[in-house]
């Protein structure tokens, strides 16, 4: 169990993960991405690179960053497509019921951005004393985002 020390340490950036905890998330994320091995169809090179930031993301405990970075890699997924192909993917998503999965992702994306309406703001007690809800989020996100590129492959 985390102290408040700890986590007020991380959420100021004074207090990294141990070497042990950085490759228990990493394994943690590797399980994420595992089920959803890529196919015939390359992705996009800029692809790689988030992916990246992404697992870098996760393994120091910037679940924030997680969300963000996973709907960036579905929008720039989702750039690469004509209307035709994002529309077969869209169609193939709703298939494998993810259409309540993006719109969960791109809703908590705008609300950490742009918090309006009943979103609470994303502030230092909330990133303190919520940590265990922010990782939720960081592995749904990143789950979505493999997801989606599983797709893309495999259209």
């Amino acid at each position: 169990m985390q102290s408040d020390a700890q986590a007020l340490g991380e959420a100021y950036c004074s207090f990294p993960p141990t070497s042990e905890e950085w490759f228990e998330a990493r394994a943690t994320f590797m399980m994420l991405s595992k089920p959803h091995g890529y196919g015939a169809r390359a992705l996009p090179e800029r692809f790689d690179m988030i992916e990246r930031e992404l697992e870098r993301s996760y393994c120091g405990r910037n679940y924030v960053a997680c969300v963000l970075l996973a709907k960036t890699m579905i929008e720039a997924l989702d750039a690469t497509l004509d209307k035709q192909q994002r529309e077969r993917l869209r169609d193939e998503l709703e298939y494998a019921m993810m259409r309540d999965e993006l719109k969960w992702l791109h809703d908590l994306r705008n609300d950490i951005a742009h918090p309006r309406g009943e979103a609470e703001p994303l502030t230092p007690a909330v990133y303190i004393f919520d940590k265990a809800a922010l990782e939720s989020h960081a592995r749904r996100a990143s789950a979505i985002a493999f997801r989606f590129a599983y797709g893309y492959t495999h259209m």
